[in-house]
């Protein structure tokens, strides 16, 4: 008895190739190896520097939501904040749509609001400065008991989650935040 497997012919053999080498990208894709869309990528990477408190992206969302806070003055840390702020920090890109050269992405952000911070900060500080305890201490000794409130109460605030629709328009070749895109940022992250 002789053996009897069949032979696949090189027209088999080219199909089922074809097949696994049109089904790869699609897999990969799936894995998250190949990009799926530059721009959501983009968004991700600005979203993650912020998650691995990268400094320059830090201090760009902090000026950018307009917080406004002089770190050196309370002798805090940017890095001492952001941590303290970002601690609950999160998000998702939920949907990207694009029309030509404009598109929107929907990115859901959870975190401390830096309005309800701001706020309860200002009211410790403002009955801090009132209290007996204030009364002999020097300027620079307020701002630095100012700066430890705000840590602390950085802490005693929970984060809310907020859904915003970032604006970004494309030059042809790369895409940039569009008219409106720092409201939406506020609102993210406010």
């Amino acid at each position: 008895m002789g053996n009897k497997t069949p032979k696949l012919s090189g027209r088999i053999i080219m199909t089922l190739l074809l097949a696994i080498l049109t089904a790869l990208p699609l897999g990969l894709t799936a894995c998250g190896i190949m990009a799926q869309n530059p721009l959501r990528d983009e968004v991700d990477r600005k979203f993650q520097s912020i998650k691995q408190y990268d400094a320059e992206a830090i201090e760009a969302l902090i000026k950018d939501i307009g917080a406004g806070i002089d770190f050196d003055s309370y002798g805090i840390s940017r890095d001492e904040f952001a941590r303290a702020w970002l601690s609950d920090f999160s998000y998702s890109i939920d949907n990207v749509s694009q029309d030509g050269n404009d598109a929107i992405v929907t990115v859901t952000v959870t975190c401390k609001p830096m309005g309800e911070i701001l706020s309860a900060s200002q009211r410790a500080i403002v009955e801090f400065t009132k209290s007996d305890a204030a009364a002999g201490m020097s300027s620079d000794e307020i701002n630095r008991q100012a700066g430890q409130i705000l840590l602390s109460t950085v802490a005693t605030i929970p984060a809310t989650t907020t859904s915003a629709d970032f604006p970004y328009v494309s030059d042809g070749s790369t895409w940039e935040p569009g008219p409106g895109f720092n409201t939406e940022l506020k609102k993210a992250f406010n």
